[in-house]
């Protein structure tokens, strides 16, 4: 259960961290970046950001309510079957 959960926030963070180190590297190559050109990057590229996150975190909760709890559920049904009235 904790499993999509945990992947879905290493997705997050790699999303973030891959934005970042692109932004890094297009201010090296020009020369030209002003602060007004960073600033409007960065509220672009952060909004991004927020709806990669957002995005992921409902992907991970939705594929828990619809693949995992239901897969317990079938489990339980199935060893209820076979258990039987064993004492």
């Amino acid at each position: 259960m904790n499993i999509f959960f945990l992947t879905s926030l290493l997705f997050a963070c790699i999303g973030c961290t891959n934005s970042t180190t692109e932004r890094a590297q297009s201010f090296k190559t020009n020369e030209e970046s002003s602060t007004e050109r960073y600033e409007r990057e960065n509220r672009r590229n952060s909004s991004y950001d927020d709806y990669l996150i957002k995005f992921l975190f409902i992907t991970g909760f939705f594929t828990l309510m619809l693949v995992v709890l239901p897969i317990q559920g079938i489990y339980k049904i199935i060893r209820s079957m076979f258990k039987g009235n064993r004492n």
